[in-house]
C-alpha cells in the first residue's frame, strides 16, 4: 500500500510537471502572438499614415490646377466687353 500511494505521489508529480511544461508553452505563445499584433498593429498605422501623406500629395497640385485654370479662364473671359445696356425711364 505505501509502495501504491508513492507510485502515485509520483505520477502527480510527473503530471504537475507536464502540466507547468504546457502552461510555460502556452504564456510564451501567448506572448509571442501579442508581439505579432503589435507589429501588425503598427505597420497597418505607418500603411495609414503613408495613405494620408499621399492623398495630401495629390490634391495639392490639383488645387492648384484648378486654381490655375479658373484664373486662365477668368482672365480669357475678360477679353469679351459686352456693350452696356440702355437704361430705359
Amino acid at each position: 500500500m505505501v509502495r501504491s500511494a508513492g507510485d502515485t505521489m509520483a505520477e502527480m508529480v510527473d503530471s504537475a510537471r507536464r502540466i507547468n511544461q504546457l502552461l510555460t508553452a502556452i504564456s510564451t505563445g501567448t506572448t509571442e502572438q501579442a508581439s505579432g499584433v503589435t507589429e501588425t498593429t503598427t505597420a497597418v498605422q505607418d500603411l495609414d499614415n503613408m495613405t494620408q501623406q499621399n492623398a495630401a500629395l495629390v490634391e495639392q497640385p490639383a488645387a492648384a490646377s484648378l486654381r490655375d485654370q479658373a484664373l486662365n479662364l477668368a482672365s480669357k473671359v475678360a477679353a469679351f466687353k459686352l456693350p452696356e445696356p440702355a437704361i430705359r425711364h
